[in-house]
């Protein structure tokens, strides 16, 4: 299992971005330690891959920083991409030579780091991507809302209700469950009031009645609205929590 380098009190937050670094070197941990803390981030830590993986299937990750100085490193890479629950994270890739550096961003990495590593340049990187990493946290934050949903099928119209919603889709409940991979029209209401109205696909279902719906299309000034209404939830969600 990886381990958790304790950077301070203040990486604890909910809010704080959640990096994993896998490498089995003192000095690459110790560099990346110092400039996650810089940024208020928890690093967790994983030596080799074997470990590193099962981290990233249970978790949910802003970046994983990943020591190409390790065998099989660009399969590693490789293998986040194709996975489900962190294919968007942001990785960056430790490199020693030309060949590697090559080898990370055709694996999917998308930024590098040059060994030897130093403190500037490893903090000016993370500084830079910040912004891409937030803007990927965004669409996987979850708000919870309970509102009627009207779902339309076949040109049949269901009643359902919403359980939470994020930018790229909703959680919603109903007494009958459709299969995955059904195309649906959609209606309900923010409680603003703004109308959200697209068509989308059901992803997942499960035992309980509960279904992902997954938003396809969506009016350009209707998708606006619903990012500015959920960014600002985020940030009432992170002043309660702070």
């Amino acid at each position: 299992m990886p381990y958790s380098l304790k950077l301070g009190p203040e990486n604890r937050s909910a809010n704080a971005l959640n990096f994993l670094l896998v490498s089995p070197c003192e000095h690459v941990s110790k560099t990346v330690a110092r400039a996650a803390g810089e940024m208020k981030a928890c690093l967790n830590v994983a030596p080799e891959f074997a470990a590193a993986g099962e981290f990233v299937r249970r978790r949910r990750l802003d970046a994983v920083i990943v020591d190409f100085d390790l065998e099989t490193a660009g399969d590693f890479t490789a293998s986040i991409r194709a996975g489900n629950s962190n294919k968007l994270a942001v990785i960056f890739a430790c490199f020693s030579s030309a060949p590697q550096k090559q080898h990370a961003f055709t694996a999917g990495a998308n930024f590098v780091l040059q060994k030897p590593l130093s403190f500037e340049d490893v903090t000016d990187v993370l500084s830079s991507a910040r912004e891409m990493m937030l803007r990927e946290r965004r669409r996987y934050f979850r708000y919870p809302l309970y509102a009627p949903i009207a779902v339309t099928r076949d040109s049949r119209e269901h009643r359902m209700s919403t359980l939470n919603l994020s930018e790229g889709g909703a959680a919603i409940r109903a007494h009958q469950s459709f299969d995955t991979g059904a195309l649906v029209g959609f209606r309900f209401a923010l409680p603003t009031g703004h109308a959200i109205e697209g068509r989308g696909e059901i992803v997942w279902s499960n035992d309980d009645g509960a279904m992902g719906l997954r938003f396809h299309s969506l009016k350009d000034e209707v998708k606006a609205y619903l990012m500015r209404w959920l960014e600002e939830q985020e940030r009432l969600s992170q002043r309660a929590q702070s």
